[in-house]
């Protein structure tokens, strides 16, 4: 055997050996199933530390219960995603010298295909490296066909119910991509700029309000001063009108409870087509909307002289023109949030535009009663407050994207601008003859846009197993509902929420009964990973330099549950430095085998098997407890102790033959060992598999993964015995130290007093003792004497 355990020689021997044997497949049969829809990561993406941190999760749980006897199902996929995949394809062409408006929507989607088979799925590939355990064979994609179809038969369903309309509302605008976006696609960050304080005259000439405002730019689309009724400075001036600075338009002073007396100057101008608090505010006094951006950031018509010019230009040089008009009081440097489009990473507008929305409240109500009655369980708890809180005040969802890649909306519009939804353009055309349209099928023109990314991906859990287009098929039957979510809490509302919802809408089940959340990757500074920031490491870097086994460790060491972890690289180190210790046990184990003897074991051979037999009941069935419970980074701490400390340091000792050993206890051995590589082989599956195929001959197509764990549940442990286990190892200890510290000779033998209450203990426990120190004999007095070092573990004097 080599010295040092090689992940390198191992890992991919085994992952493929796994593959081949179809121990990842999963078909229904007459066992209890144990169903994870993986959350799909994008087409466009790579493996990074919180999906590492994610899937190892998930196959902890899943290499578990393939253990436990359970029919395992883990469906693997990735998700399209609509902006980032269709910014790649974008750039892609821009490099070949194409613009994707030179290419007709044909064209330019047959390019985001050939994007995809080449560059996307990168990452399915990773999962494999990192030991992800999942059907391959089901692997999913949002825009296979199955899933298409479902997405769009979705849509006509809720349409057709009234749940779907079609509206002018403000949403958030990417200005560069020139699409909306949804709330979970604004990444919202700190930045530096100023607060401007304006004038806006009174019409009767007579002095001026102030306002203060970031955005200058959208002055041109006030519609109102705001103020909040119970502000004494500004109570006399409701009702009155000023003039918008420039533009010279009359606006009224309105009364507002929204208003936040304390920003700025208490007052607040009201552009209801830009902003999303004053649009609330113009719902509730009727107030006009004037849209004063185009679709790609510069200002329209509204603008006056600044027609044309970008938003930004527009303030700078606006400024100015306020301040030579004596319009301007100051200026002060203001550090505030800003949105910014997630892949663009451009400033977001929020902007008055025609967008198809689902009306949420109908399909939240299920959803929000099956979390408060216990139905589905969200776990860390503190999260169902979260939850509700969303649940109970939801606005509807925005679904409309202007982009080419995804699932196309399913509405078509007749020349008088009649919309008609249908599942195809044959189905829509004859609902539109049944209308009494008159014209050809050609006639009708399909609405340009696509559907949010996670209008397909909340469907995931019933359209992996074609629950939505065939709800009655076997799979679906029989998989759906899934047992568990593991994911990350940010989308809890955007993607969480709303698979609960569909889960009642389309199949009146859940979808999972369990939620885990799981906490954000951050380096040990506290700050979270990230590309920009520098401080997110490569995984695949980590395995190749520590091993897959060596990184889930350490990925777990540093997971609490439920809570952010702060990842180190120095655990994955130690997640190594245990594969060594592990491989060192079995050289050991294997040096051994070729001592044994036919003979009965000693004394200290049996004291040893026992003890460490109960201690491995006891260890097992609080590691059950520890997992059903999610207590993931206990778990594997758990089985450090159990698998360095009490077998490796203490028991593997306490059997070492001297000079041989009996056929028995190495029989014993194998088997603990065998048995403790099954506790740890969900954590760490290589190494595992490795050690348990080289400490007995296995038959053909054998593996740890596919062998049924012993029912530690049903066994008992005798905890006396452990105790006092633990108070003699504790004593060595001590012995240990003692001589270290007076620098006793090892050759030296002397007895260990003791009184006549522990004298037994002492008796039973006197091979240990003999073993690990310089005690030869037990020696039971009344007192102890003057000139002896008197000591006390865990309620036992010796000296």
């Amino acid at each position: 055997m080599e010295k040092h355990y090689r992940a390198e020689d191992v890992e991919q021997r085994w992952y493929r050996y796994w593959e081949e044997q179809g121990f990842f497949y999963s078909q229904p049969d007459e066992r209890t199933p144990f169903t994870i829809v993986m959350p799909p990561p994008n087409v466009t993406g790579v493996l990074h530390m919180g999906h590492v941190l994610n899937n190892t999760l998930q196959d902890v749980l899943i290499r578990r219960k393939r253990m436990e006897g359970y029919n395992v199902c883990w469906v693997p996929g990735t998700d399209h995603a609509s902006i980032a995949t269709e910014a790649k394809v974008v750039q892609w062409l821009k490099q070949q010298g194409i613009h994707k408006w030179d290419l007709t929507r044909e064209e330019f989607l047959r390019c985001a295909w050939e994007w995809t088979e080449k560059h996307g799925g990168i990452i399915l590939q990773q999962l494999r490296r990192l030991g992800a355990s999942c059907d391959w064979k089901r692997t999913c994609f949002t825009l296979d066909p199955p899933l298409y179809q479902s997405v769009i038969k979705v849509f006509c369903e809720l349409y057709r119910k009234g749940l779907i309309y079609r509206g002018k509302r403000l949403i958030h605008w990417d200005p560069v991509g020139k699409t909306a976006l949804s709330d979970e696609e604004v990444i919202h960050k700190e930045v530096d700029g100023y607060l401007y304080f304006v004038r806006y005259p009174f019409v009767d000439g007579k002095g001026a309000i102030v306002i203060a405002t970031t955005r200058p730019e959208t002055i041109f689309a006030d519609v109102a001063i705001a103020v909040h009724p119970e502000d004494e400075r500004y109570r006399s001036l409701i009702g009155k009108k000023v003039k918008v600075p420039v533009v010279e338009r009359e606006i009224p002073i309105i009364a507002d409870e929204a208003v936040d007396p304390e920003f700025g100057t208490g007052a607040l101008k009201i552009t209801p087509a830009h902003d999303f608090t004053d649009y609330e505010i113009g719902q509730r006094h009727q107030l006009p909307l004037i849209n004063v951006m185009n679709e790609d950031g510069t200002l329209n018509e509204h603008a006056l002289h600044y027609q044309g010019m970008d938003r930004f230009a527009v303030r700078e040089q606006f400024v100015k023109e306020l301040k030579e008009k004596e319009l301007l009081e100051r200026v002060v440097p203001y550090r505030h949030s800003v949105g910014h489009s997630e892949r663009t990473d451009a400033i977001v507008e929020p902007r008055l535009s025609e967008q198809w929305f689902v009306k949420m409240k109908p399909l939240a109500e299920p959803a929000l009663k099956a979390v408060m009655d216990g139905t589905i369980k969200i776990i860390p708890e503190r999260f169902v407050g979260v939850y509700r809180h969303w649940m109970e005040n939801i606005k509807d969802w925005c679904i409309s994207r202007q982009l080419w890649w995804g699932h196309q909306i399913p509405a078509y519009y007749l020349p008088d601008g009649t919309v008609i939804v249908g599942e195809t353009k044959e189905i829509a055309y004859e609902e539109a003859k049944k209308q009494g349209f008159q014209g050809s099928i050609e006639d009708l023109q399909q609405d340009p846009d696509v559907l949010d990314t996670w209008f397909s991906s909340w469907l995931w859990p019933l359209s992996v197993f074609n629950g939505i287009l065939e709800p009655n098929n076997k799979d679906f039957q029989y998989y759906y509902p899934t047992n568990v979510l593991i994911t990350a809490p940010e989308i809890l509302f955007f993607w969480v929420a709303r698979m609960i919802m569909a889960g009642y809408a389309f199949a009146q089940k859940p979808p999972f009964y369990i939620v885990y959340l799981h906490g954000i990757v951050r380096d040990k500074y506290r700050r979270k990973m990230s590309k920009s920031l520098g401080n997110s490491p490569d995984p695949l870097e980590l395995m190749d330099k520590y091993g897959a086994d060596g990184v889930r460790m350490g990925m777990l060491l540093a997971a609490p549950a439920g809570n952010d972890l702060l990842f180190d690289e120095a655990l994955c180190e130690q997640g190594k430095n245990f594969c060594n210790k592990i491989w060192n046990a079995l050289r050991l184990v294997k040096m051994i085998e070729e001592k044994q003897q036919p003979r009965e074991p000693s004394s200290l051979e049996n004291l040893a098997m026992q003890w460490m037999q109960q201690q491995l009941v006891a260890a097992a069935q609080q590691l059950t407890q520890l997992l059903e419970t999610f207590r993931f980074s206990e778990g594997i701490k758990h089985l450090y102790k159990l698998i360095w400390d009490d077998f490796c340091s203490w028991y593997l000792e306490l059997i070492k033959p001297r000079p041989d050993i009996s056929k028995v206890t190495y029989e014993t051995t194998c088997t603990i060992f065998e048995q403790l590589m099954q506790l740890l082989h969900p954590f760490m599956p290589f190494i595992t598999e490795e050690v348990w195929q080289r400490l007995r001959k296995r038959e053909e197509g054998a593996s740890i993964m596919v062998s049924a764990l012993p029912k530690w549940e049903e066994q008992s442990y005798d905890a006396t015995l452990l105790q006092t286990m633990d108070a003699i190892r504790a004593i060595v200890t001590q012995l240990r130290n003692f001589a270290q510290q007076y620098q006793i000779p090892k050759t030296l033998k002397t007895n260990l007093i003791t009184t006549k209450a522990h004298a037994p203990i002492f008796q039973e426990y006197l091979p240990i003792l003999q073993r690990f120190t310089f005690v030869d004999g037990i020696e039971v007095v009344e007192d102890f004497p003057q000139s002896c070092l008197v000591y006390v573990v865990q309620g036992i004097q010796y000296g």
